[in-house]
């Protein structure tokens, strides 16, 4: 977790990955496969991975991030098992530029709760633990329903089937303008 106290405003983006970096529509491509097979990547979960994020999305995501100087929070199921820095991996693999401390943690799983807004909580108990002063956005396929109203103003919903758009980048950049 990140307790840095500093007294400036810290860019905080929680980033879903199904629908967002990966599009319902994203398929596996021979090239693809051929890409992850040359990197020489024995991790199936790496490799299933890798062949379901749009490579594409993932490096304009990437770009936009480290150009406004964006921390990330990775919300998404794919957090499982995972620290931050795989994600970094993960993205780089996908032929991404991005700072090794871009991708600075990951929401707790609450799997005990059942409720619709499960997200909307991990986000919060990110948020309650950190000490920084922060100013933040959720990139989600998901609509409100998965949030607690208090989020509903910080959310940026992205087609599940198309997944990222340019206009998804600059409503995220409005929340901190």
């Amino acid at each position: 977790m990140d307790n840095d106290t500093s007294d400036s405003a810290v860019s905080l983006l929680f980033l879903d990955i199904d629908g967002v970096l990966r599009g319902l529509h994203t398929k596996a491509s021979p090239y693809k496969r051929a890409a992850i097979e040359r990197m020489g990547i024995h991790d199936a979960r790496t490799q299933l991975e890798l062949t379901l994020l749009d490579w594409y999305l993932v490096q304009q995501l990437c770009t936009f991030v480290t150009a406004n100087s964006i921390k990330v929070v990775v919300t998404s199921t794919w957090r499982e098992g995972w620290e931050p820095e795989h994600f970094t991996e993960l993205f780089r693999l996908c032929g991404a530029e991005l700072a090794n401390d871009c991708i600075i943690g990951c929401t707790p799983l609450m799997d005990e709760l059942n409720e619709t807004s499960k997200r909307g909580h991990e986000i919060k108990a990110y948020l309650d633990n950190t000490q920084r002063k922060h100013r933040y956005a959720i990139l989600d396929d998901q609509g409100g329903k998965a949030f607690l109203p208090e989020q509903y103003e910080h959310l940026v919903s992205t087609c599940p089937y198309k997944g990222l758009v340019a206009s998804d980048l600059d409503k995220v950049l409005g929340h901190f303008a």
